[in-house]
């Protein structure tokens, strides 16, 4: 009998996993009422697969940093779909591994 293995990845950063994929990484800075989360991070064009549903996914934070952290953690071992609702571009979707969070570069 043959046997095909497939071992849990290593993690990787979420710059690794950004230029891998070739993404985009979008952070916007709230303007009413920004306490306590007055940054919001995510991917262009993506949404998380939730059962059968897509449903958007941001990292919040009080720094661009944290907001980054936070939208690794969010995003760890889900299924990313990029350009579900954008008809010009190719619809993907893309495994991600576990991110890690305390490097940011």
């Amino acid at each position: 009998m043959k046997i095909k293995r497939f071992p849990i990845p290593e993690p990787i950063t979420l710059k690794q996993f950004a230029e891998k994929h070739n993404l985009i990484l979008e952070i916007h800075e709230r303007t009413k009422d920004p306490k306590p989360d007055k940054y919001y991070a995510h991917f262009e064009n993506s949404d998380i697969k939730d059962g059968r549903v897509l449903r958007g996914v941001f990292g919040n934070g009080s720094t661009e940093a944290f907001a980054i952290s936070d939208y690794a953690k969010e995003i760890s071992g889900q299924i990313l779909i990029l350009n579900a609702w954008n008809s010009t571009k190719k619809r993907r979707e893309i495994h991600v591994p576990t991110l890690e969070t305390g490097e940011l570069q």
